[in-house]
């Protein structure tokens, strides 16, 4: 029985539970059935509402009927056209004069617009089992009808996981292995010349008439690092335009077209390894981070990044960008005026010491002495690095006391603590930064020499 309710003041009567009862528990099962199927019907266009409302359309193909177009065949494709199984689809990659077409063996196609397309990497096969070319788009695009993606990658596999194996058991000196690493070898060489004449044909006879603003760019092996962005290490290597790591899946691709700075965390001695932010220019988007990349890499990544004309800061601690970020949006123009991020980590760096520095600027000097820190009043940038050090990887390398003792032992260097060491040699990177044959490299060439 239900209470009776005044009507007049509209009094509202909440159930918690209904019971049912039938002569034929049938056709409760059947009102059942009927409830959970409109439910999952209803969750499945909320799915397909919520993945289409980032989705552009996109402009027809224009076909080029010439048997003379650039084509490459026997690629597969990340992601998977349709639904996955163990058969990958494997299929022919098309350019045409506004977009590629990728069509796959079991009728399928996913057509590329060349405006759509944001970075376009070649990867050839170097000491992996791999050669690919791989798109960044600016807008994502379904694939299979059903996957939504901001990238879509056409590869081919120099040998299989069954040759792997197979090679496993064999002995030393086989000359059945022998036979299979020449056939290997042969292999990549073959499959980085067709990759390798695909893109010059598409550059020379497509884009430099219909999409003169794009080139294929290629990763620069000799300077790649490990890290990891997103959950795997992974190698990671820097493009013209573009960080990249495209062998695992799913693929990182961060461009470089729009970051602000770069700033170096966790830099110690003691330390195995350090964490590198991006800020982008867009201070509503949030940094991106790629963490746990080794010591040895960081002069290697510093050189890079002045060559490119990327401002560089470094300190020993991991900062709270969201908190910093917040705070910066909050007043974009006190910001700016003064002195941005030059008036945040620029005097620490240089000066190496707390004279004319403002109270936010003594939160991320690169001293953690106890007396600055009490000195430090309220910062409205406080929050820095202490709540996320305890998301970072600290592997503290106890062997290399004695060869840093070794190698800092000298007549001026003699008696100081390492704070003071780290801020002499912060120092010394930051005036050679500004240096008048720094400040003369300029970024590379748009075109380069093909490898």
């Amino acid at each position: 029985m239900f209470p009776e309710s005044n009507r007049s003041k509209q009094t509202l009567v909440y159930l918690k539970e209904l019971n049912y009862r039938a002569e034929d528990g049938r056709n409760l099962q059947a009102v059942f059935r009927g409830l959970k199927e409109l439910q999952k019907r209803q969750r499945t266009r909320e799915l397909e509402a919520n993945t289409m409302k980032d989705i552009k359309e996109q402009p027809s193909l224009k076909l080029i009927k010439d048997r003379s177009r650039p084509v490459l065949r026997d690629l597969n494709v990340k992601p998977q056209l349709g639904s996955t199984g163990r058969n990958r689809a494997v299929g022919t990659l098309e350019a045409h004069q506004n977009g590629f077409r990728f069509t796959s063996s079991r009728a399928e196609h996913v057509d590329i617009i060349y405006r759509n397309i944001a970075h376009a990497i070649f990867q050839p096969c170097e000491n992996d089992q791999t050669v690919l070319l791989h798109f960044n788009l600016k807008d994502p695009i379904l694939v299979g009808g059903k996957k939504k993606t901001y990238d879509i990658q056409f590869y081919t596999e120099t040998r299989s996981a069954g040759d792997d194996l197979g090679t496993g058991r064999r002995a030393g000196y086989d000359p059945d292995e022998i036979m299979d690493e020449q056939r290997e070898r042969e292999m990549i060489t073959k499959l980085n010349k067709l990759f390798r004449e695909f893109v010059r044909q598409v550059e020379e006879q497509v884009w430099s008439q219909y999409a003169p603003n794009l080139e294929f760019d290629m990763p620069y092996r000799e300077l790649g690092f490990t890290g990891t962005p997103n959950k795997a290490h992974v190698d990671i290597f820097p493009c013209r335009d573009c960080i990249v790591a495209l062998t695992d899946w799913p693929a990182y691709v961060l461009s470089l077209r729009n970051i602000d700075i770069v700033y170096f965390e966790r830099v110690s001695f003691n330390l195995r390894n350090f964490d590198m932010t991006f800020i982008f220019k867009d201070y509503t988007q949030t940094p991106a981070r790629i963490s746990i990349i080794p010591t040895e890499s960081l002069d290697q990544i510093k050189q890079w990044l002045g060559e490119l004309g990327i401002v560089w800061y470094q300190g020993p601690t991991n900062m709270n960008w969201t908190n910093i970020m917040k705070e910066i949006n909050k007043n974009k123009q006190a910001f700016i005026d003064n002195g941005a991020w030059e008036g945040w980590f620029g005097e620490s760096v240089e000066e190496g010491s707390d004279d004319g520095m403002d109270e936010g600027d003594e939160e991320y000097t690169e001293s953690e002495d106890s007396d600055v820190e009490s000195e430090a009043g309220g910062s409205e940038y406080k929050g820095g690095g202490s709540d996320s050090d305890s998301g970072s990887s600290f592997l503290v390398d106890e062997d290399s006391d004695s060869d840093s003792e070794v190698s800092l032992a000298s007549d001026e260097s003699e008696g100081l603590s390492w704070d003071e060491l780290e801020k002499k040699a912060a120092n010394e990177d930051r005036k050679r930064r500004r240096s008048p044959e720094s400040s003369e490299k300029k970024r590379p060439a748009s075109k380069k020499k093909r490898r």
